[in-house]
C-alpha cells in the first residue's frame, strides 16, 4: 500500500474525505482485490473497539454529502489498533466471495463548469448532455457516439472529446478516460491537468498531448509540444517523461512501449493529430525505447510546399527553389516527417511496408553522394526541393545565407516502384566514412500508385 492510498484510507475513516478523494479512493479499489482487502483490514484496525458493534452501519450509511471541517479530524482515528481476528478474516473472505464490489454509499458526482467551444456532427449517446457552442455546462461525464466536441475547462485548459468516447471528470484537473480519445492544450494556467485510463496516469507539465484509448483498454499517449510525465505500472521504472515529437504506448497490463507513428492534421485544415497509423501503408525502424521516443508524423496526401519536414524544427518547410518550382510529381503525396537527429545513426534501418500499390520519395541532401542502399534501390529523378530556413547552425555550416539572411539546404528527389504488400529498408544518412560531412537528414513521401488503365475491346455485332 502506498502513502498516498494509505492517507486516503485515514481520510475515509476520519469522515473527512472530500468527494473528488472519495470518487479516486473508490476506483482504485475497484482496479485492485488486494488493495480492497487491506481497506477493510485498515478500516477494522483504526476503528475503535468500542465502536466495533456499529462500524458496519457507519460504512454502510455514511453520507458525503457535506465535507466536515479538516481541523477537526482526531488523530487518533489513524492509529493502527489491534482487532480480532475473526473479523479481520471475516471481511477478507466478504470481498473476495463478491464478484463485484462497491464502497459505501455513492456519493454525488462533482460537476464540473465548462463552456463549449466548437461542436461538429457531435452524435450524444442517449440521456447525454447535449452540446451547444457558446453554452455554459455543467458537466460530469461525457459520452459521444461521434463527432467532436471542443470544451474550455477550468483554468483555461482547452478540451477536445472525439467520438466514439467515454468519459467523466474527476474534478477539474482530472479526467477519466475509458475509450476514445481526447486532446488537451493546458494553457499557461492549467500545469498538472490530468488524464486518467485503466492502466496509466498522464500528467500534464505544460504542453498539447492526446491521448487514445481503445477497446482493450490500451493507451496511446503522444506530445505535440511541452512536456507529460505518463505513470503506469505502478513503479519508479514505469515513469516516462516525454516531450515534443514523444508518445507511448501502455498496454492493458501498464507496460509501455514506444509509439511508432501517428497521423498528423494537414496545418491547411482544422484537423487533429490522429494516434493511430496510416491506413496505407506502415512504417518502423530498428531504434527501441531506451534509444528513441520519438514518432513519425504522417500527413495524408499534405506533401506540397510550406509542409513541415521534421517532427521537431517547425521553422524548416519544405520549399522549390527560385531557379525550380516544386515538382509536381510530389506534390500530393504522403509526407513522413523523420527526426532530424537521426542523421548521425550510422545503424539506422526504416522498414516501409505498403499496403497498395505505390511510388515511394526519399529527398536526399544533395551536398553528398548518395549512399549505396539509396543508390542500389532507387531512381535518381533530377528534381530538387529546398529546406529551410534554418538558423546559423553546423549543418549549414558551408552554405550561404540567402538576401534575407536565411539558409536553406538542397535536396535531390529519389524514387522507386513499390508493390501491394512489399516491404522495403532505408538505411543511415551520415556517411561513416566522411563523419564531418554534416548531412541533413532525409525526408520520405509516399503516393498510391493510379488504378492501371485497360483498354477497352468494342465487339461488333454481324
Amino acid at each position: 500500500m502506498t502513502r498516498d492510498e494509505e492517507q486516503l484510507f485515514c481520510d475515509y475513516a476520519a469522515e473527512q474525505i472530500s468527494e473528488a478523494d472519495f470518487r479516486r479512493l473508490h476506483t482504485l479499489l475497484e482496479r485492485d482485490p488486494q488493495l480492497r482487502i487491506a481497506f477493510l483490514e485498515y478500516m477494522n484496525t483504526c476503528a475503535f473497539l468500542e465502536d466495533a458493534a456499529s462500524y458496519s452501519e457507519e460504512l454502510l450509511h455514511h453520507s458525503t454529502e457535506s465535507e466536515p471541517d479538516s481541523n477537526s479530524r482526531d488523530p487518533s482515528l489513524a492509529k493502527l489498533l489491534k482487532f480480532p481476528t475473526w473479523a479481520i478474516a471475516a471481511a477478507a473472505a466478504v470481498v473476495l466471495a463478491v464478484g463485484t464490489w462497491t464502497l459505501g454509499p455513492s456519493a454525488q458526482p462533482d460537476s464540473i463548469t465548462t463552456r463549449v467551444i466548437a461542436s461538429h456532427n457531435v452524435s450524444a449517446a442517449p440521456g447525454s448532455q447535449v452540446f451547444t457552442v457558446g453554452e455554459e455546462l455543467q458537466l460530469h461525464a461525457i459520452a459521444l457516439e461521434s463527432g467532436l466536441v471542443r470544451l474550455e475547462i477550468p483554468r483555461g485548459v482547452m478540451f477536445d472529446i472525439f467520438g466514439p468516447a467515454k468519459g467523466y471528470f474527476e474534478n477539474e484537473t482530472r479526467f477519466h478516460l475509458e475509450s476514445g480519445r481526447v486532446n488537451v492544450d493546458v494553457g499557461p494556467r492549467g500545469k498538472g491537468f490530468t488524464i486518467v485510463t485503466a492502466n496509466a496516469e498522464i500528467v500534464d507539465l505544460g504542453t498539447r498531448f492526446g491521448v487514445d484509448v481503445d477497446q482493450n483498454a490500451d493507451a496511446k499517449v503522444a506530445v505535440f509540444s511541452g512536456e507529460v510525465e505518463v505513470h503506469s505500472g505502478g513503479g519508479p521504472s514505469d515513469l516516462r517523461l516525454l516531450t515534443e515529437g514523444e508518445g507511448v504506448h501502455v498496454d492493458s497490463g501498464g507496460k509501455s512501449s514506444r509509439l511508432m507513428s501517428i497521423i498528423m492534421p494537414d496545418e491547411a485544415d482544422t484537423g487533429q493529430p490522429q494516434l493511430n497509423q496510416s491506413s496505407r501503408f506502415e512504417i518502423r525502424d530498428n531504434l527501441t525505447s531506451q534509444d528513441n521516443l520519438r514518432y513519425y508524423g504522417i500527413i495524408n496526401g499534405g506533401m506540397r510546399a510550406g509542409a513541415k519536414v521534421y517532427t521537431t524544427h517547425p521553422s524548416v518547410r519544405w520549399r522549390g527553389s527560385s531557379q525550380e518550382p516544386f515538382p509536381d510529381e510530389i506534390v500530393g503525396a504522403d509526407l513522413i516527417q523523420t527526426f532530424n537527429n537521426d542523421r548521425n545513426n550510422e545503424r539506422l534501418s526504416i522498414d516501409i511496408s505498403v499496403h497498395t500499390d505505390s511510388t515511394l520519395f526519399v529527398i536526399f541532401d544533395d551536398r553528398y553522394a548518395p549512399p549505396a542502399w539509396l543508390q542500389d534501390n532507387f531512381i535518381d529523378t533530377g528534381k530538387t526541393v529546398l529546406s529551410g530556413p534554418w538558423k546559423p547552425v553546423a549543418i549549414v555550416h558551408d552554405i550561404l545565407p540567402d538576401s534575407q539572411g536565411n539558409f536553406y539546404v538542397t535536396y535531390r528527389i529519389w524514387k522507386t516502384q513499390l508493390d501491394a504488400h512489399q516491404t522495403i529498408a532505408l538505411g543511415e544518412s551520415i556517411d561513416p566514412e566522411f563523419r564531418d560531412n554534416l548531412r541533413a537528414m532525409y525526408g520520405i513521401a509516399l503516393k498510391p500508385s493510379p488504378p492501371a488503365e485497360t483498354e477497352s475491346i468494342a465487339i461488333l455485332q454481324p
